[in-house]
C-alpha cells in the first residue's frame, strides 16, 4: 500500500452576506487535510469542522479549491562511480497537456438516421494507444454538434465495447455548427490498463436531421467512427460505405484537480461549462510545472536531502555492500508525487581493474606496496571490505608512493586514491 501523503490546504470560505446573523468580519479560513495515496484517490476530512456555529449548506456560496496532480519523476537508474559510492539520476516529471482524437479537426459533413431515432456516437483509443498516459486526466470534450433540436449527452465509458460507464452529461446550451469544448466535471484519471472511450448521445433526433458532425476521412475504422443504437452493440461508419471519422477529441493533461464544493450557489449556470474553442490554440490552465520545487531521494526508506534538490542526480556515498533500495519523489508546493524506485546490489563486481592510470605492486604483497599513478596523488587511503577507512595518507603530490603494509592483518583491502581529476579503487591482498 501506498504511503499517504498529508497535505494542508486552506479555503476562505464565503459567506452569504444578506443573512442577518452574518457580517464580512465572519470571513476566517477552513483547513481541510487531504490524505491522498493516488492522485485519483483524495479524502477529505471537515469532520467537527463548525458543527457548533453554522450550517455549512444554508450559510455559504459554492467555494471551491483545484489541487495540482502530482507528477513522479522519471527514469530512475543508478550507476556505480566507485566501489563505495552510487550516482542516481532520473528525469523531469512527463507534463501532458494534448488533444487526443482520430479526425482532422474540420468539420465536413454530418451523420443522423432515417427515422426519429437516438444513436449514441464515440471514438476509441486502446491501452496501446493509451501508453505513456499514466497518471493523466481527461479534462475536456470537443465535439461538432449539428441539430438544434436533438437532445446530446456527452458520455465517457473505459472496457472493451464501452462495457463501463464513467461519466455522463446533458448538454443543453450547446452551439450548434462549430466546435464546443465541454468541460467534465469529475475527476476521470486515465486506466492504461483497460481502453478509454467517449462520445455523445443523440437522443431523439429529428427526422431529416443529421446531428453528428464529421470530417472527410478517410475513417480509422474501428477507433475514430463509432455508432451504436443501444450503447452496447458497435459498430464501424466505414460499416456502412461512410468513410468519415466523427469530430470528437479529448483534453488528456497531468495539470488537474478536483474541485470540492461546500454548500452551493442558487445562481450557478450550467451553459457556463460551455465555450467554443479554437483546438489549435494551447489550452489555458494551471501548470504544476511552475510548482515544482524539487526532489526527495531516499535510501532504504531513509530521506538524503535536508531541503528538495532541483539537480536531477544524486550521489549517494559509502554505500553498504549488501542489496540497496532508493526512491525519487517529485516535491511541489501543495504535494508530493508517487515514488520511482530501484534495486541495486552493491558488490565487488563495481571494480574496474584495467584502468592503467594506477598500477600496484606487488599484489598479493607482504610488506611494502608501491603505488604509481601518471598524475600526482593528492590522498591514499586504505579501505576494509566494508567501506571503512582503516589509514589515510597524504603522499605531498608524488605520483610515487610507498605504503608500509608490515602491520596489517592478512585479507583483503582496498586502496582509495585521489587525484585532482578523479578518485581510483584499486584491490590488494596482504599476505
Amino acid at each position: 500500500m501506498a504511503e499517504l501523503e498529508k497535505i494542508l490546504v486552506t479555503v476562505t470560505l464565503l459567506f452569504i452576506l444578506s443573512l442577518p446573523s452574518l457580517s464580512q468580519n465572519n470571513i476566517e479560513p477552513l483547513n481541510l487535510e487531504i490524505l491522498s495515496s493516488k492522485q485519483s484517490q483524495l479524502q477529505f476530512n471537515l469532520n467537527g469542522y463548525l458543527q457548533n456555529s453554522f450550517d455549512l449548506d444554508n450559510n455559504f456560496t459554492k467555494t471551491s479549491f483545484f489541487l495540482e496532480a502530482c507528477i513522479p519523476a522519471q527514469n530512475l537508474a543508478g550507476e556505480f562511480v566507485n566501489p563505495f559510492d552510487v550516482l542516481l539520476t532520473w528525469e523531469h516529471p512527463l507534463f501532458i497537456h494534448e488533444w487526443i482524437h482520430w479526425d482532422d479537426g474540420f468539420n465536413y459533413d454530418a451523420i443522423g438516421l432515417n427515422n426519429c431515432s437516438t444513436f449514441s456516437v464515440a471514438v476509441r483509443f486502446s491501452q496501446e494507444f493509451l501508453t505513456g498516459y499514466e497518471g493523466a486526466a481527461l479534462t475536456k470534450v470537443a465535439l461538432y454538434p449539428n441539430s438544434a433540436n436533438t437532445n446530446y449527452i456527452l458520455k465517457i465509458w473505459k472496457g472493451n465495447s464501452a462495457a463501463t460507464l464513467l461519466y455522463e452529461k446533458p448538454l443543453p446550451f450547446l452551439l450548434i455548427n462549430q466546435w464546443n469544448t465541454v468541460e467534465i466535471n469529475k475527476l476521470i484519471v486515465i486506466d492504461t490498463t483497460e481502453e478509454l472511450w467517449f462520445g455523445y448521445t443523440c437522443a431523439n433526433q429529428p427526422v431529416h436531421e443529421c446531428p453528428a458532425g464529421c470530417d472527410a476521412g478517410p475513417a480509422i475504422a474501428g477507433f475514430g467512427d463509432l455508432i451504436s443504437l443501444n450503447d452496447t452493440m458497435w459498430e464501424n461508419l466505414s460499416s456502412y460505405g461512410l468513410d468519415y471519422n466523427w469530430n470528437l477529441q479529448g483534453y488528456v493533461t497531468t495539470e488537474y484537480g478536483e474541485n470540492v464544493f461546500l454548500g452551493y450557489d442558487s445562481q450557478d449556470n450550467i451553459a457556463k461549462d460551455f465555450q467554443t474553442s479554437d483546438l489549435s490554440k494551447k489550452a489555458d490552465i494551471r501548470t504544476n510545472e511552475n510548482n515544482l520545487l524539487g526532489f526527495n531521494v531516499y535510501h532504504d526508506d531513509v530521506l538524503l536531502n535536508e531541503a528538495p534538490i532541483m539537480e536531477c542526480e544524486y550521489l549517494d556515498e559509502n554505500v553498504p555492500w549488501n542489496a540497496n533500495f532508493w526512491c525519487v519523489r517529485a516535491v511541489y508546493d501543495t504535494c508530493i508525487s508517487e515514488p520511482v524506485c530501484i534495486w541495486i546490489i552493491v558488490n565487488t563486481l563495481a571494480l574496474n581493474y584495467n584502468d592503467s592510470d594506477v598500477i600496484i605492486s606487488p599484489n598479493p604483497v607482504s610488506d611494502i606496496l608501491y603505488i604509481k599513478s601518471i598524475s600526482p596523488i593528492k590522498i591514499l587511503q586504505v579501505l576494509t571490505l566494508d567501506g571503512s577507512i582503516l589509514t589515510t595518507h597524504k603522499p605531498f603530490s608524488s605520483s610515487v608512493y610507498s605504503l608500509n603494509v608490515t602491520g596489517f592483518k592478512s585479507g583483503v583491502y582496498y586502496i582509495k586514491l585521489i587525484r585532482e581529476d578523479r578518485t581510483y579503487f584499486r584491490k590488494f591482498i596482504k599476505l
